[in-house]
């Protein structure tokens, strides 16, 4: 966030998560699980490493190419684009939104 010179409201508008939740992760007070650490990384505009160094440092599973849904995010990531067009390109492929369970399936 620092090399990026972000606020961490910043970072919950662009993520898309709720300003609490955000401010507690930072804190240390709670762990954002697999989707919330991805919308993190898209909101701070991480590149991939950096989105697989967080999930890691988070025990969630990295993304992995050959999931679908995950190989949906890193071409997102690759391309820069953010949380709320992640979102629109995995539903309209059909899979579950990071922001809600949302699918076509």
């Amino acid at each position: 966030m620092d090399a990026r010179r972000l606020k961490r409201s910043e970072v919950a508008r662009e993520s898309g998560l709720n300003p609490t939740v955000v401010y507690d992760i930072f804190a240390g007070k709670s762990r954002p699980g697999r989707d919330h650490a991805i919308m993190l990384a898209l909101g701070i505009g991480c590149t991939l490493r950096e989105t697989q160094r967080l999930l890691r440092l988070d025990s969630v599973a990295e993304l992995w190419c050959k999931d679908r849904r995950d190989a949906i995010v890193i071409w997102c990531i690759e391309h820069g684009m953010s949380r709320a067009c992640t979102d629109d390109e995995l539903y309209r492929l059909g899979e579950r939104t990071l922001l809600g369970t949302n699918s076509l399936r």
